[in-house]
């Protein structure tokens, strides 16, 4: 899905504590060969930052995660509330 807030486009994925194949997928960086999010016991973490810097940190069930338009390289998880308040649904 993508949506957009002003002035630029991200990528994004709701996590929703079951889509687990759809976040791994998502959090796939092709470039890199590395996958930046895991799921443990049902608990979600993502490599977050430029290429993992701000190592693994924990992602709620609810929060999305985001990436700026065709780039994986970089991807922070953002608040549910945030989010809403932010980005609008592009409609393709």
């Amino acid at each position: 899905m993508r949506f957009r807030s002003k002035p630029s486009e991200i990528e994004a994925i709701h996590w929703r504590g079951k889509n687990v194949d759809d976040v791994v997928e998502f959090g796939a960086d092709d470039s890199h060969s590395w996958t930046k999010v895991k799921v443990s016991d049902g608990a979600l973490s993502l490599l977050a930052g430029a290429r993992g810097a701000q190592e693994w940190v924990p992602v709620p069930v609810g929060h999305w995660l985001v990436c700026q338009l065709g780039d994986k390289s970089d991807i922070w998880p953002v608040d549910p509330d945030y989010f809403n308040d932010k980005y609008e649904y592009i409609d393709d």
